[in-house]
């Protein structure tokens, strides 16, 4: 939440010194403040760093992220201030959030395990695989339909069957389309990119991407490093937490369609996240070795150590 808060913050106070209006500021707080869940478990799983330290915070923090888009989605439609009060509507869509969250519970704990479990009692692999995408698929439609986000519907899904007995044949099934449609995912957003909006303005898209960079592996890194751990560790979770992340392209999508953001400050945008997602492998390859260049200056033993040492 520390992590979140402070990057919305001080993205906020950067935009109104530009001389943004504030709920287009606190949406791109919002963008900036997320990281990528998909590209960093995937390098940390490649180079086996989950179960460290920092590999452990760097998903805490991540994992945090991905259930703080829900009330993300939910906000970003109200943040331009159109149509008068905006208490009811915020007020109506809060509690289609709260039906469908609670839906969601009731399947997981009742509905959903009993209809695996049946599927499952069938022995058919195909029917059971069938299965969990009907469900994906249905719980997606219906956030959908009420008005809600297509990937808020895709995410509680995924959090109904995971409390099914039969999650990790679930996630075994479902592994290969994972891959798949990640790539997909990652092809569509390169597409998205005006390669000759970047050539026109590539000093402007690269210093956003660098300030962007370091302001967030500052503010990681400082949150690691409030949490108690030592000072390499905090470095590569700051690095580590740099870029900006997937869904932060679901939200640039409702905001646009809210008039948040228009197309100049979107293909911004675009291109400063592919950078900063572009980057991340080679950033972690060189954050053990950029760290251990960071120790051998002059430091304090108290930020060396940590300020209560994480066992």
């Amino acid at each position: 939440s520390l992590q979140l808060s402070l990057t919305i913050a001080v993205t906020y106070l950067v935009v109104r010194m530009l001389g943004r209006p504030p709920g287009e500021a606190v949406f791109m707080g919002l963008l900036v403040a997320l990281s990528s869940t998909a590209v960093v478990l995937k390098v940390l799983q490649s180079r086996a760093e989950i179960n460290t330290h920092y590999g452990s915070a760097s998903v805490g923090i991540l994992i945090f992220q991905d259930l703080a888009i829900v009330p993300m989605i939910l906000f970003v439609p109200f943040l331009d201030g159109s149509g008068g009060s905006l208490l009811g509507p915020m007020a109506w869509m809060l509690l289609k959030g709260v039906g469908v969250v609670a839906l969601t519970y009731l399947s997981a704990k009742h509905l959903v395990p009993r209809l695996l479990h049946q599927v499952a009692m069938t022995g058919n692999q195909e029917l059971f695989l069938v299965t969990v995408l009907l469900i994906g698929l249905a719980v997606a439609w219906l956030t959908s339909a009420i008005g809600l986000s297509l990937a808020l519907g895709a995410f509680l899904a995924g959090l109904t069957i995971s409390e099914s007995e039969y999650n990790y044949q679930a996630f075994g099934k479902i592994i290969p389309f994972r891959d798949l449609f990640t790539s997909f995912f990652f092809v569509s957003i390169g597409m998205l990119l005006d390669v000759g909006f970047f050539l026109d303005h590539p000093l402007l898209i690269l210093g956003i991407a660098l300030g962007v960079l370091l302001v967030k592996t500052f503010i990681a890194g400082m949150v690691a490093f409030i949490i108690g751990f030592p000072f390499k560790v905090t470095v590569m979770v700051g690095l580590a937490l740099s870029q900006v992340g997937e869904f932060s392209f679901i939200l640039s999508g409702i905001g646009r369609e809210s008039g948040l953001i228009n197309e100049y400050y979107y293909q911004i945008f675009l291109a400063v996240v592919i950078i900063t997602m572009a980057l991340t492998p080679f950033i972690l390859v060189w954050a053990d070795p950029l760290t251990n260049l960071l120790m051998k200056l002059s430091l304090p033993e108290w930020m060396i150590r940590g300020l209560r040492p994480v066992p």
